[in-house]
């Protein structure tokens, strides 16, 4: 049995009429008429009642129609849904982040991806850089918004954010009068990082930025996520540096300053392997490139560079 003799079979239950479902299905009526009585053989049923003026459904006819049409209606659907999974319409993206990206461009990226494709489902997952990338390369993750730290096999990136640093401080520390800090009035200061074994890249980025301001930091404890950073902070542990756009989501009994010295720049990666070439991923990051055009740009950041392409710095 073919799908076409379906086809012709409801045709024909549709219309009741031979004549009109000839002219629905654009074919001569006697053809039609071989084709549902070569159906009827191959079933070994009668489908239809025939007289000189009108036909009808027997009993078996009438079953055979609930299903016939349940069929076609199932093969409709699967055919949509390849069509859509080929053109990255529908289908599933496991996508990892690192904190900042939650306060720049991830959420816009969310908002527009699901009002072009509300059939594609987001699951995320806030890690470090290193555990993204791993994930990345072997396959459990279809893309990832981290610090790049290095080139990686494997593992493509394109820079989507710059922005400046800031000084987080427990709210009662004395500089939190001031509007914008000077690192090196923290130089005696007790500081909580990142932990290098999950982000090195800005682990290396914020200890280098102390050196520039003539101190090395005395770094006592290291959080793997911005809520043990920022908790040990509000607990008066420490001071910590964090990505500026950390400002946005704010941290209970924790101050953020901007720093005077704006001009060394933390990157946001979009991170993706190079052997994924589903188009759903495909789809994505044609999303991002069109939300990065019209992505509020913070202060610092360079426009002109928020597209390229570059290797991991």
């Amino acid at each position: 049995m073919e799908l076409r003799h379906l086809r012709y079979f409801v045709a024909v239950a549709e219309e009741m009429h031979f004549g009109h479902a000839s002219k629905r299905l654009h074919i001569v009526q006697p053809a039609l008429s071989k084709q549902i009585a070569a159906l009827e053989r191959e079933l070994g049923v009668t489908l239809f009642s025939r007289s000189k003026h009108r036909i009808s459904f027997t009993p078996a006819g009438e079953a055979f129609y609930e299903e016939a049409v349940d069929i076609l209606r199932r093969v409709e659907h699967a055919t949509r849904t390849a069509k859509m999974t080929d053109t990255g319409a529908v289908g599933s993206l496991d996508v990892g982040f690192i904190g900042p990206a939650m306060f720049s461009v991830l959420p816009s990226l969310l908002r527009e991806h699901r009002r072009r494709f509300p059939g594609v489902r987001f699951q995320l997952h806030e890690m470090g850089t290193v555990p993204q990338i791993r994930r990345l390369q072997d396959g459990a993750f279809d893309a990832g918004f981290v610090h790049a730290s290095g080139p990686e096999e494997g593992v493509s990136f394109k820079t989507v954010w710059r922005e400046p640093f800031v000084i987080g401080l427990p709210h009662e520390h004395p500089l939190v009068r001031e509007d914008v800090v000077d690192l090196a009035a923290c130089a005696d200061e007790t500081f909580v990082f990142i932990a290098r074994k999950g982000s090195p890249g800005l682990f290396d980025q914020c200890l280098a930025l102390c050196q520039s301001h003539g101190f090395t930091p005395r770094v006592i404890e290291e959080g793997d996520s911005p809520s043990a950073r920022y908790g040990m902070v509000s607990a008066g542990i420490g001071v910590t540096i964090a990505p500026g756009s950390v400002i946005k989501g704010g941290w209970p009994d924790v101050e953020f300053r901007h720093l005077t010295d704006a001009t060394t720049q933390i990157e946001t990666a979009f991170a993706y392997s190079t052997s994924n070439h589903s188009a759903t991923l495909a789809a994505l990051t044609q999303t991002l490139d069109e939300v990065l055009e019209h992505l509020d740009l913070p202060a610092g950041r360079e426009p002109e560079t928020a597209n390229a392409v570059e290797p991991a710095a």
